[in-house]
């Protein structure tokens, strides 16, 4: 009987701590913008494209094809993201709150639903969001 409770409880203890998305969840586009009273840049991605929209001094929108290799580092970098608590990450800065940075947001969108991050400077995203952010604006670099 104590092996019983001993096997569910180790079974409890697995299904609860899972905090990422349900594997069979599936990723339809990334997004992330930053903005400020003066400008507004958005890049959104999907397993096809690139959509990158600049409004402000610099005003321009740009589109472009990916290939299979950058929207699966996408994909995997993803999955080291606790999606479901997106938005509940904490932001390691707050110059955004006095004009200093632009208020920067990642928002991840499936069939079903889109789990967005509370807002962070553009720029210092929170640890957790770095590298997927800094893999989509490398993409982005690449359109023309």
């Amino acid at each position: 009987m104590k092996i019983v409770f001993l096997l569910l409880g180790i079974i409890t203890m697995n299904t609860c701590g899972q905090k990422s998305m349900p594997n069979k969840t599936i990723i339809t586009e990334f997004k992330y913008e930053a903005s400020t009273r003066g400008s507004n840049y958005t890049c959104l991605i999907n397993e096809n494209d690139i959509d990158v929209i600049s409004k402000g001094i610099s005003e321009f929108q740009k589109s472009k094809s990916i290939n299979n290799e950058q929207w699966s580092s996408l994909i995997n970098l993803s999955k080291t993201i606790d999606v479901l608590n997106l938005e509940n990450l904490i932001a390691p800065s707050n110059n955004s709150h006095t004009d200093r940075a632009r208020i920067a947001t990642l928002t991840i969108i499936t069939p079903d639903s889109f789990f967005i991050s509370k807002p962070f400077d553009e720029g210092n995203p929170p640890s957790q969001l770095t590298s997927l952010i800094n893999n989509m604006l490398t993409i982005a670099k690449t359109v023309d």
